[in-house]
């Protein structure tokens, strides 16, 4: 393999003289690949960098070293000696070498991504460990991925929730089962949703959930997908949790909603705009009181209502 300047690599065999770069092994890496066909493939990864003085990014990358000269890296030749550059994004997204995919990840830097990341617990390390195996393996990946708050609701009401199921390998991913259990499962449904199902390689699918509530208090329960996949098969749980209420829900609403520009007005002379408080609960909402502050709260004033306290219905 010819060494690309503007390109940091990585041979994850014993063709790296890592006796010179000790920090730059991937044990977790070397590991993996030993004794398979991916012994002589090599990883290119680059850095982003917008510099100070550039108002597009792209121009900048465009620039190859450039982005070691905003860095403060002098020594181009020491640079490209030890192969340890920091490429412009549009050099790293090369084609040929028998490239197998380009991956877009953030935020990690050098360090993180030669080290590992607790082996391979997270999306990139798992990715990366996907594309160097010899068979494809299938992970999958939930937004949100640990719990959701349906937070306040009224008994009798509805309310949804979504998640993203996504098959982030490159093999078929099998959802066998989708289902609610937990203290509380009753007040907690899926909607149109059946199983078994299978998402291909970079397939997502979409669930909803309806919380329904028929009594007051927390609610909880849990979401169980059984599934095939490497990384958190053959089944994860996502917490589901709810507060249900009995009491009318209070809510208002502002209109112009953030702020309001009266323009240019001579002195002495009044300009008026109308400001809407609208009620879109189902219980009143007393109004306690309306000020002006800020610079010059004297120079506003409320024409109408007289009182600044009232009752919304």
């Amino acid at each position: 393999q010819h060494n690309r300047s503007d390109v940091h690599w990585d041979n994850f065999d014993d063709l790296f003289p890592y006796n010179l770069f000790p920090d730059e092994r991937n044990d977790w890496l070397v590991d993996l690949n030993s004794n398979t066909e991916y012994d002589h493939k090599i990883i290119t990864y680059c850095a982003t960098w917008k510099g100070r003085n550039f108002l597009d990014d792209n121009y900048a990358y465009s620039l190859g070293f450039i982005v070691m000269q905003e860095m403060g890296i002098i020594r181009m030749d020491e640079e490209i000696r030890r192969n340890d550059g920091i490429v412009p994004l549009s050099s790293a997204m090369f084609k040929g070498h028998n490239t197998k995919a380009i991956r877009m990840f953030s935020p990690y830097n050098h360090t993180r991504i030669a080290k590992g990341n607790d082996g391979i617990s997270d999306f990139l390390f798992l990715t990366l460990k996907n594309d160097l195996l010899e068979n494809a393996i299938s992970f999958m990946s939930i937004l949100p991925d640990n719990s959701i708050d349906f937070g306040v609701i009224g008994v009798s009401e509805s309310f949804n929730e979504k998640i993203q199921i996504f098959n982030s390998g490159d093999s078929p991913l099998a959802i066998t089962s989708i289902s609610i259990d937990g203290a509380n499962s009753e007040q907690f449904s899926l909607n149109g949703i059946s199983t078994p199902f299978s998402l291909s390689a970079r397939e997502s699918k979409e669930i909803s959930i309806s919380f329904n509530p028929t009594s007051a208090g927390s609610k909880t329960a849990v979401i169980k997908i059984s599934n095939d996949s490497e990384n958190i098969g053959p089944e994860t749980e996502i917490n589901l949790s709810a507060e249900a209420t009995d009491e009318a829900m209070k809510s208002i609403e502002f209109s112009p909603t953030v702020s309001w520009d009266f323009g240019a007005s001579q002195v002495n002379f009044s300009t008026t705009q109308i400001f809407i408080i609208s009620n879109t609960g189902e219980a009143d909402v007393d109004v306690s009181d309306i000020v002006f502050s800020g610079t010059n709260p004297d120079q506003f004033g409320i024409i109408s209502p007289a009182s600044s306290s009232f009752t919304g219905k």
